[in-house]
């Protein structure tokens, strides 16, 4: 199988990191199989995650925080030598995130790039589902990476 990172890619307060964690949870209610502790770090939007998966016999490394200056430019390249074979995780549009994502294409990974919808009311209710749709979109097209090879 191809290898994929599947960046959820957009500016500072749009839910990127939300979105993640709805990706490790819809993948957790369907089989994924914790291959590492969960490291947790403190943010705004309460905590962000570090982990590495097993899901249908593949590898998947998730990782949350994708602002500048954190944990992410540590993350990628512990999931590179982790053996993941899908990395799913937030990025901002430019800057040290964006380029990091961007050279995991040398260690042979497909990147791609997606935006959860953004919406400007504040709907905690609307907010929950858009994430949790999102979450459930970026789980078939890892089910169908699987499948295709």
């Amino acid at each position: 199988m191809k290898k994929l990172v599947i960046a959820n890619i957009g500016t500072s307060e749009q839910g990127k990191s939300s979105s993640v964690k709805e990706v490790l949870n819809y993948l957790c209610a369907h089989g994924a199989i914790p291959v590492q502790e969960t490291q947790e770090g403190s943010s705004e939007n309460g905590y962000d995650i570090r982990i590495i998966v097993t899901y249908k016999e593949i590898r998947i490394g998730v990782e949350s925080q994708g602002d500048p200056n954190s944990r992410i430019l540590d993350s990628l390249p512990y999931f590179v030598k982790g053996k993941c074979d899908i990395i799913v995780c937030a990025c901002r549009t430019n800057g040290a995130t964006y380029d990091t994502v961007t050279n995991l294409k040398k260690d042979g990974y497909d990147v791609l790039w997606f935006s959860n919808p953004r919406f400007e009311q504040n709907d905690q209710q609307l907010f929950d589902e858009v994430n949790a749709d999102y979450g459930e979109m970026v789980v078939s097209l890892i089910d169908k990476r699987i499948n295709n090879g």
